[in-house]
């Protein structure tokens, strides 16, 4: 009831369903189906006869299509659904319907991907399509021929399917490694690809570093500059307050012994003897001369650093 009513409603093909073996057997149904479901299938070389040639084209012509979508399909197979003996027909009718179904699913299945994989890379291989092409024809040819032959062939085909295995046992396992191959250098160009980031980040962080302590560094270097600018003017200006000092200091030392020879002098104008003059007159002139040669070697010396002062400024 499923296989009628894909048939009739999805496939739009009218099979009676005590009629599905006759009318399997010469493989147009086949044709039409792989045609509805997007196969690039030729309808008009297509014999729409029962004859055992036309029936032997046929299948000829649906076997690479057949292979192409996995689906298991042999000589033996050919041959029951040709004889049109009971039940094959229906059953290989229910193994296309899960094929197609599964293709239908696109990538995101993955046993439909894991399908496709296998199927484009074996149809890839010519010695491998050639091998299954030569195959099915020699049994399909035997099985309508001598039996005796047929017996002979049919006894090596198991050999002959052996080897077809094993070569797509290996194809299988070409594209596993193969795939397995593309992750290591995926994991691998990853991990190099997060070393460099983190290189990366990590030199940032350690010149973003060095321009804060650069900064900090120049700042310190200026704050101690000034702090040694400050140091010089407060030591000079000191020097220059000692020195003030000292000359008005010496000023009045002076300006006292300046009055004391003028009192000296005034009274020598006045016609005293001079022994009349006490020594403590003759002490004081002597200690205002000193004084006088102090203060004119002082003002000499202030002169000079004045001098040196304007030079430097």
């Amino acid at each position: 009831d499923i296989i009628n009513h894909w048939l009739s409603n999805e496939m739009q093909i009218d099979a009676d369903d005590a009629d599905l073996g006759r009318a399997c057997s010469n493989g147009v149904i086949f044709a039409k189906i792989l045609l509805h479901h997007g196969l690039n299938i030729d309808l008009s070389k297509f014999a729409e006869r029962h004859a055992p040639d036309a029936k032997l084209a046929n299948f000829q012509l649906l076997e690479p299509s057949f292979r192409s979508l996995n689906v298991k399909f042999n000589s033996h197979i050919a041959s029951l659904i040709m004889t049109e003996h009971p039940g094959s027909a229906l059953k290989f009718l229910q193994d296309l319907k899960v094929v197609l179904d599964e293709a239908k699913k696109g990538p995101s299945s993955l046993k439909s991907t894991a399908l496709l994989l296998k199927t484009n890379r074996l149809a890839q291989k010519q010695p491998f399509r050639h091998m299954e092409e030569t195959t099915f024809d020699t049994m399909l040819r035997l099985k309508t021929g001598d039996p005796k032959q047929y017996r002979m062939q049919n006894h090596l085909r198991k050999f002959d399917e052996e080897a077809l295995n094993q070569q797509r046992v290996a194809e299988q396992l070409d594209a596993l490694e193969y795939l397995e191959k593309e992750q290591r250098f995926s994991d691998l160009r990853n991990t190099h690809l997060t070393t460099m980031r983190e290189n990366k980040l990590y030199l940032q962080d350690w010149e973003r570093q060095g321009r804060i302590n650069h900064a900090k560094n120049i700042a310190t270097q200026r704050e101690r500059e000034r702090r040694d600018q400050r140091f010089l003017q407060t030591t000079r200006a000191n020097a220059r307050a000692a020195a003030s000092s000292e000359s008005v200091s010496a000023a009045m030392d002076a300006a006292a012994g300046m009055s004391a020879m003028e009192s000296t002098l005034q009274r020598l104008a006045g016609g005293g003897a001079p022994e009349d003059i006490e020594v403590g007159d003759v002490e004081g002139g002597a200690r205002n001369a000193a004084l006088m040669s102090q203060v004119v070697a002082r003002r000499g010396e202030e002169e000079v650093t004045r001098r040196q002062r304007d030079c430097r400024r």
